[in-house]
């Protein structure tokens, strides 16, 4: 199967609300960043695929330099599409 591959660099802290929808460790703030930054995926059946390694970097998720993970959303070539015209 192939895939479109989106990089990212995400704020460590943000996986496990990616992943298991577990928010608390989250602010507000985050919460709504991260909300934003979710409606700006392509859209189709997509899953994360994650760097081993975190880096000090500038978080795609809510623009701040810290400990951020290097990320790729794959999306099947069958399911393309995106939910605004960002990308």
């Amino acid at each position: 199967m192939n895939f479109d591959t989106y990089n990212y660099c995400l704020g460590s802290h943000f996986i496990s609300a990616i992943e298991y929808g577990d928010e608390s460790g989250l602010t507000d703030e985050e919460i709504l960043q991260l909300d934003e930054f979710m409606e700006t995926l392509p859209r189709g059946a997509g899953h994360w695929s994650y760097g081993e390694h975190e880096e000090f970097a500038r978080c795609d998720v809510s623009g701040m330099y810290g400990d951020c993970t290097r990320a790729d959303y794959l999306v099947p070539y069958s399911q393309r599409g995106f939910n605004h015209d960002r990308h």
